[in-house]
């Protein structure tokens, strides 16, 4: 199983919605000028909460398809986990060893 996509933020479903709507072509400060106005808005107030709901949906998805992934993979993980710990654990030991000779030659 491939890990799971990160969860969006509000903000992306918004950019998404607006360029599907007016076309790829649509400036990202067009977009964040767009957004704050939405935000600042209080006649606007509905169409943010819309967004925020995509976006907590989007992080429940996102929790739920990470805990399946972890629970699936949880041997390759921890694998992952050991051989990072094993390479930090070199690396310091590495620039221990460059100190000390840098030391001596003082």
């Amino acid at each position: 199983m491939e890990k799971p996509r990160r969860s969006l933020r509000a903000y992306v479903f918004f950019c998404n919605d607006i360029r599907k709507k007016a076309g790829k072509y649509v400036l990202l400060s067009d977009l964040a000028n767009m957004w704050n106005e939405l935000k600042t808005n209080p006649s606007k107030r509905r169409e943010l909460e819309y967004y925020n709901n995509l976006a907590k949906k989007d992080v429940e998805r996102y929790n739920r398809e990470i805990a399946i992934y972890n629970e699936e993979n949880k041997e390759e993980i921890l694998k992952k986990q050991k051989e990072y710990v094993v390479s930090s654990e070199k690396k310091k030991e590495y620039a221990r060893r460059a100190y000390l000779k840098k030391k001596e030659k003082k």
